[in-house]
C-alpha cells in the first residue's frame, strides 16, 4: 500500500517572519536612498552657492569693490539658470558694497556673503524691520496701536535687552492699554496671495491678554487695514509672539507688534529683537550686526540681511 506523501508549507507565523523581515529590509532601504538623496542635494547647494558665490566676489575685483546692483543683475553677471529645483536669492547693500546669495535645491539652502567665511548652510533673508534690536537712541521706527493708550515714556534703555545691548522700554505712567510696533524704514507692498511673517519678543511687569497686530492701508484708497489675534503673556519673563499672514487685500505695510495690554502706573513694558519677512516660513531673527550679516543702509535705520535657518 501506498502511503500519501503529507504536503509540507509554511506556517502562519513562518509567513509573518518573512513579511516582517521584508518591511524591516524596505525600510532600510528607503532610510539609505532618502540619505544619498539628501547628501546629493547638500553637495549640489554648497557647491553652486561655493561656485556663484566666489564669482561675485571677483565682480567686485573689476567694479570699484562693488557688487552686482541686484538679483538681475546677479543672474546676468553670474550666468546660473533657474529652474524648477534650483533657484537663487541675493541681497546687496544700498552701496553694493555687501552681498548675500542663497542656491536652493529643493528644500536645501546653502548661502554665500561677502562676510562669510565660505559657504554657510541656510538662507539669505531680508529682515525688514529697520531698528530690530533697539539701538541708538532714534524713537522713529517705533510706534503704537490702539485708542486707549496709557501714559507712559518710551526710551531706548539698557536696563532690559533681549539681546544686545538695549530695548525699547515704556514705564507706565497713568491706566489704559500698552503698545509698542515695529515699523520699517518705509511702508512696503503686500499682495494678496503674498504673505509676511514676523515675530517679536515683550517683557512684562503686568500679566494679561494682548493682541500681536499688524497694520497697513489698502492700496486701492488709502484706508487702514489690519488684522490682529488674542494671545497672552506671563508677568516677569520674556515671551516671543510670531504670526505668519496673507492679506485679503493689497496693502502697504507700516507696522507690527501688539497693543490691548491693560496697565497702571507704575508697570513697565520691554520690546526687543523684531522681525519683518516676506514669505510663509518665518526664520530665525537677525540683524545687521549678527554673524555674517549686514545693514542695507544705515546701521538701526534700514533693513538687514542675514544668512539663518527657519524656526
Amino acid at each position: 500500500m501506498q502511503w500519501a506523501r503529507k504536503q509540507k508549507g509554511f506556517t502562519i507565523v513562518e509567513l509573518l517572519i518573512v513579511v516582517v523581515v521584508i518591511a524591516i529590509l524596505a525600510a532600510i532601504t528607503i532610510v539609505a536612498y532618502n540619505g544619498i538623496q539628501n547628501r546629493a542635494k547638500e553637495s549640489a547647494a554648497q557647491a553652486a552657492a561655493s561656485q556663484v558665490g566666489k564669482k561675485v566676489a571677483q565682480y567686485a575685483v573689476l567694479n570699484a569693490e562693488s557688487y552686482p546692483a541686484d538679483k538681475a543683475a546677479f543672474i546676468s553677471y553670474a550666468g546660473v539658470v533657474e529652474s524648477s529645483d534650483t533657484t537663487y536669492d541675493y541681497f546687496t547693500s544700498t552701496n553694493q558694497k555687501n552681498f548675500c546669495l542663497t542656491a536652493n535645491k529643493q528644500s536645501v539652502s546653502y548661502s554665500f556673503s561677502s562676510l562669510s567665511s565660505g559657504t554657510v548652510k541656510g538662507k539669505c533673508i531680508e529682515n525688514l524691520a529697520a531698528n530690530p534690536s533697539v539701538i541708538g537712541s532714534s524713537m522713529v521706527y517705533f510706534g503704537a496701536a490702539g485708542s486707549t493708550q496709557a501714559p507712559s515714556t518710551k526710551t531706548i534703555a539698557i536696563d532690559r535687552p533681549h539681546s544686545g545691548t538695549s530695548s525699547l522700554k515704556a514705564a507706565i505712567t497713568g491706566t489704559g492699554q500698552a503698545s509698542i510696533m515695529a515699523k520699517p524704514l518705509a511702508q512696503f507692498r503686500l499682495n494678496v496671495g503674498e504673505s509676511l511673517s514676523w515675530s517679536f519678543w515683550v517683557y512684562s511687569t503686568k500679566a494679561g491678554s494682548i493682541a500681536n497686530i499688524i497694520e497697513g492701508y489698502r492700496v486701492s484708497d488709502a484706508a487702514y487695514t489690519g488684522s490682529n489675534i488674542g494671545t497672552t503673556i506671563a508677568a516677569n519673563t520674556w515671551t516671543k509672539f510670531s504670526r505668519t499672514w496673507s492679506p485679503t487685500v493689497d496693502m502697504n505695510v507700516s507696522q507690527i507688534g501688539f497693543y490691548g495690554l491693560s496697565v497702571v502706573s507704575g508697570d513697565v513694558v520691554w520690546f526687543d529683537d523684531a522681525t519683518i519677512q516676506r514669505g510663509d516660513t518665518l526664520y530665525q531673527y537677525g540683524d545687521g550686526d549678527s554673524d555674517a550679516g549686514f545693514w542695507t543702509g544705515a546701521a538701526g535705520a534700514s533693513s538687514s540681511v542675514n544668512i539663518v535657518t527657519a524656526e
